[in-house]
């Protein structure tokens, strides 16, 4: 599993740091109004290292080369 992970990432390295920044980014968009008026907490930021674990999570998901592929051909019985 880490083989394919490393070839993913070796493969795709742009699409891995793009989706590490949109995963971030989408999440820190959905959750700084509730931290915002909810925290009265000085130090709120420390869901940061959170969002940094969830969006590399996806980016292994996005990365992660398939086992199949199925190329559909139109005409063919």
């Amino acid at each position: 599993m880490l083989k394919r992970l490393k070839l993913g990432i070796v493969r795709n390295p742009k699409k891995f740091l793009v989706s590490i920044f949109f995963g971030i980014t989408a999440l820190w968009a959905l959750s700084e109004p509730f931290v915002t008026f909810f925290s009265n907490d000085i130090n709120k930021y420390w869901f940061l290292a959170l969002f940094a674990i969830v969006s590399i999570i996806i980016s292994f998901y996005r990365i992660y080369p398939k086992l199949e592929v199925s190329i559909p051909l139109k005409n063919t019985n």
